[in-house]
């Protein structure tokens, strides 16, 4: 009985608060996140921004890249874009390259024919290019000082070269953005959230109503990242991502005030024993005076 009674009080207590990283895919997920160490939403924002980074840069090659290093294939030995026109062999169209993501098409003449289902498809013309998407046809014109040599040799070996430094520097502008524009997100989000309720119980202030906004952008960020991988394995069409851009959106919102009505609220104390609570503690704990009656 004795052993028992010892080991029982061996035993630690519970520690108060989450002993593990919250996930931030709950509206308490989200508060806990928020009232958590820094280091907890420091290191979501970094693995978020990172898978992000990691995925558009491979959806990047896997939907554009590798349209373009075919269709480099097929150009001729000399063409060449300078002083803003094109310099191309004859006048004839030639497409060279169609795909589900990209199409791309020579059109001196600019016939401009939209019998390429792709979902982008890309024009090039004597003075200037042309895009096509669902929304129709957006042209512009060559940049002046462009020289641009689109001969096979010169383009397919440049661009092979390059490909590797695209998928890492789309990487990192990726993760740098993600950092950057949560941040800015978090600091209009959770400045409404600490504004509209000054007054209520549940307001800790804009320090942690900041970091509620901010643990309620990586869900949202997530989803998007998602849409763009399913879109690069051709299960989402890009109306599908156009519309998963405002609804990520709105998710966030929704994460916002979910987590911000998971706060635990402050208990009122209109007499002021919490704020005098600790002074009565520091008198009872200073040594009796030999002279005080008992």
């Amino acid at each position: 009985m004795a052993e028992d009674a010892s080991t029982q009080q061996r035993k630690p207590e519970p520690a108060n608060g989450p002993r593990s990283l919250p996930v931030p895919t709950t509206f308490g997920g989200v508060a806990a996140l928020a009232l958590g160490p820094g280091r907890w939403l420091a290191a979501w924002q970094a693995a978020v921004a990172l898978t992000a980074g990691i995925v558009v840069a491979w959806s990047l090659d896997a939907s554009w890249v590798r349209a373009i290093l075919h269709a480099a294939d097929t150009l001729p030995d000399t063409a060449r874009i300078s002083n803003g026109e094109l310099t191309w062999p004859d006048n004839k169209p030639k497409v060279l390259i169609t795909g589900p993501f990209l199409g791309i098409v020579v059109d001196p003449l600019s016939h401009r024919d939209s019998s390429l289902a792709a979902d982008i498809t890309l024009s090039l013309e004597i003075d200037g290019f042309a895009l096509r998407s669902f929304l129709g046809w957006k042209a512009l014109r060559y940049p002046s000082n462009l020289d641009l040599s689109l001969g096979r040799l010169d383009f397919a070996g440049n661009l092979s070269a390059w490909t590797g430094p695209i998928q890492i520097a789309t990487a990192i502008v990726v993760f740098v953005a993600l950092i950057a524009v949560w941040a800015v997100l978090a600091t209009i989000y959770g400045g409404i959230l600490w504004a509209v309720s000054p007054r209520s119980s549940r307001n800790p202030g804009f320090r942690v109503a900041w970091r509620v906004a901010a643990s309620a952008l990586l869900l949202p960020a997530l989803m998007m990242t998602a849409a763009i991988a399913l879109y690069a394995t051709r299960r989402l069409g890009l109306v599908g991502v156009c519309f998963a851009g405002p609804i990520h959106m709105v998710v966030g919102w929704i994460y916002c005030i979910g987590g911000w009505t998971r706060l635990p609220r402050s208990k009122p104390d209109p007499f002021g024993i919490a704020r005098h609570a600790p002074q009565a503690e520091k008198r009872s704990a200073l040594p009796k005076s030999p002279f005080q009656r008992p």
